[in-house]
């Protein structure tokens, strides 16, 4: 059954294997509490996110399936074109690049382009999938984290640095009132 229910997580499923796509799909429903959106091709993908705003506080992580043609489509990019686009369009989105090959170049590829991890499609995948997923969970906490303490570290020092200017101050015109 679900874990967790978090809605604040967003899982975009780009597979034009629909076998696939669908055995996916069936295990993150089964065994998530995220929220998923399937796609059968790279193009619909990019156009449902041109469309639809994000959630700048949700998280948003894409599973690019590298291999996808389409019957449809003699011209449908491969998910290293998707890649390079999305991260055009929204640089925060983290992406798992899913590929039936082992092929160390494109993993490569993939990862310097700005996928988070390179999955290869056999059995264990799905595991590593979710645990490229808690990873960039984690990882992006920890990131908020930082920041959130950074922001409230800068506050309390431009608090104290005004406190201790207004004393100074306050001494400077009314002496009196610090003698004891």
């Amino acid at each position: 059954m679900n874990e967790e229910l978090r809605h604040d997580v967003n899982v975009y499923l780009v597979d034009d294997d629909e076998l696939h796509l669908k055995i996916l799909k069936n295990k993150f429903y089964s065994s998530t509490g995220y929220r998923l959106v399937t796609f059968t091709s790279g193009e619909d993908f990019l156009e449902y996110i041109l469309k639809k705003p994000i959630n700048t506080r949700h998280y948003h992580i894409a599973i690019l399936d590298y291999q996808m043609h389409s019957n449809n489509n003699n011209e449908a990019k491969n998910g290293i074109e998707i890649l390079q686009l999305l991260k055009d369009i929204h640089p925060e989105f983290e992406v798992i690049m899913l590929s039936g090959a082992n092929d160390e170049d494109l993993a490569g590829k993939a990862i310097r382009l700005g996928a988070t991890e390179f999955v290869k499609k056999n059995e264990n995948s799905f595991t590593r999938i979710l645990n490229a997923i808690s990873w960039i969970i984690s990882n992006s906490d920890l990131k908020r984290k930082k920041f959130e303490y950074k922001i409230a570290t800068s506050v309390f020092l431009g608090l104290l640095a005004t406190l201790s200017v207004s004393l100074a101050v306050l001494y400077f015109i009314f002496p009196e009132w610090f003698k004891i």
